[in-house]
């Protein structure tokens, strides 16, 4: 875009920087507290549901309250058992749902195309109650694995293998105790 001359926040530009879509309610929902804005759409709903902080979308929704009513991150997998510290109906998914909805029902009669895309079942594995332990043990089967599948790897595929989560994934603890939350997310 630098090249034919084109702002990535005006006109075509913009356009062509969104992938030819008109953001309605963005939010790509990775918001550390390190972010230099945090001042978003989703942020603004849970305060207004009482949830207050600096980013509650990392303080209620990605994370989950320890033993000592400590934050833990749902950035962590070993917090993946425990509840998200957001009611459901105040949940990421929950919220962009009914943004959606009010996005189609403001279209009325005119055509309309809505790319919804939910951060969750994605990584941060986190859920509110009751999805948090709607699955158990019991519910993830083994891993399809084999020894050949780690001969002669493309080097793309091996660079991903090498990445933590992929480190941390081959374990089958690992896999048992992150899988039944991601399950509960997808449902």
């Amino acid at each position: 875009m630098t090249r034919l001359g084109l702002k990535i926040d005006q006109g075509i530009g913009a356009f062509i920087g969104e992938g030819g879509f008109e953001p309605w309610d963005p939010d790509d929902q990775l918001h550390p507290d390190s972010a230099p804005d945090l001042d978003f759409k989703y942020n603004d709903y849970l305060r207004s549901k009482g949830y207050q902080g600096k980013n509650p979308w990392h303080e209620y929704a990605n994370s989950a309250e320890g033993p000592d009513h400590s934050i833990l991150s749902g950035w962590y997998m070993q917090n993946a058992r425990l509840p998200a510290r957001v009611k459901e109906e105040h949940s990421e998914t929950a919220y962009f749902t009914n943004r959606a909805m009010e996005f189609i029902d403001d279209c009325g009669n005119r055509p309309w195309c809505l790319h919804l895309s939910y951060m969750k079942p994605h990584w941060s594995y986190i859920a509110p109650t009751p999805y948090h332990n709607m699955y158990g043990d019991n519910a993830v089967i083994p891993a399809n694995r084999t020894t050949e599948e780690l001969e002669n790897v493309h080097p793309v595929v091996a660079a991903f293998m090498n990445h933590d989560d992929s480190q941390a994934f081959k374990q089958e603890s690992h896999r048992r105790h992150v899988v039944p939350t991601y399950m509960g997310l997808v449902k």
